[in-house]
């Protein structure tokens, strides 16, 4: 007989173990328990503020699903959100594998999936660390209203520790999200003013007929600083001793990014024993001035030229 003085029916079955778990049905605010075991393709733990709804995505979840149970847009990972004035999702922290198979780490303050928007932002991502292509990344973004794409402003990373990709830092505009400068083991280089994000290199000059590179000499070239300044290089020669002015490359003249704001004269090698001199125009022409005093044959324009003067 049980305590209630009530007699169990004497073919009633033994009780069962409860299914480890939460059951349904428990509305207690306060759970504890040992284990929680959550499977399933679209299975994830969503926290919501108010009540969950289309409209009103979570403001925390773990999950591999790219939307939670209510058809909101979510990023795949784990999401520590702070909240908007409308209690809603307004960007925090992730970390998932999803993206491009990387395990990577975010903090920014929007929740636009992505990265696409126009909020600050740190990336950091991890790929196949130690073997011959390692990548090792941290990207970071301080926002803004112009530009298209993911607004970031500095990334550094290493890649390919057997040294075939150097590693490096890169400053970009917020403006226009274009490649400023870029830090590597060849030190502070430039953007490529014409071609952008593209790092700088040397470009050659086509030289007008008469003029050709000096045998065993670089070919004359031209690049673009850091510091704004225009940097050439490289021995022409004409073939033969010269009095008259002879422009190098009237018929190619530099790029108008490479143009100095006003005329330019160097002294140079003019191959005759002396110093010849060289004009560069705010058209881009280089031009070496010669007379019966100061001939040449050869035209040396090693020089670092001031662009906006």
């Amino acid at each position: 007989m049980s305590g209630d003085g009530l007699v169990p029916p004497l073919n009633a079955p033994a009780a069962a173990i409860p299914t480890p778990g939460i059951q349904p049905g428990i509305s207690g605010q306060i759970i504890l328990a040992h284990y929680v075991i959550i499977f399933g393709t679209a299975g994830g733990v969503f926290i919501y503020s108010g009540t969950p709804a289309n409209g009103n995505p979570p403001i925390a979840w773990m999950t591999s699903a790219t939307a939670d149970p209510y058809g909101n847009t979510i990023e795949p990972g784990i999401f520590l959100a702070e909240l908007a004035s409308s209690g809603n999702a307004l960007g925090g922290l992730l970390w998932n594998t999803i993206v491009g198979s990387e395990p990577l780490l975010a903090l920014y303050p929007d929740a636009t999936v992505g990265f696409s928007g126009n909020s600050p932002f740190i990336l950091g991502r991890v790929f196949n660390r130690g073997a011959v292509n390692e990548l090792l990344s941290l990207a970071m973004g301080g926002g803004g209203t112009a530009g298209t794409g993911s607004p970031v402003q500095v990334e550094a990373f290493s890649q390919s520790k057997d040294g075939t990709i150097l590693g490096h830092v890169s400053f970009y505009d917020w403006a226009s999200t274009d490649l400023i400068c870029d830090v590597n083991v060849n030190g502070i280089v430039a953007a490529d003013p014409v071609n952008a994000n593209t790092l700088e290199t040397w470009h050659a000059i086509t030289l007008d007929s008469g003029w050709s590179t000096a045998s065993g000499y670089a070919a004359p070239s031209y690049r673009l600083l850091p510091d704004g300044n225009l940097q050439l290089t490289g021995l022409a020669n004409f073939g033969s001793s010269q009095t008259v002015n002879h422009n190098l490359n009237n018929s190619h003249p530099l790029p108008s990014v490479y143009c100095p704001a006003t005329s330019k004269l160097f002294r140079t090698w003019d191959g005759q024993g002396g110093r010849a001199t060289v004009q560069i125009s705010t058209g881009g022409v280089i031009e070496a001035l010669g007379n019966s005093t100061y001939p040449y044959q050869y035209c040396e324009i090693d020089a670092v030229l001031p662009l906006n003067k």
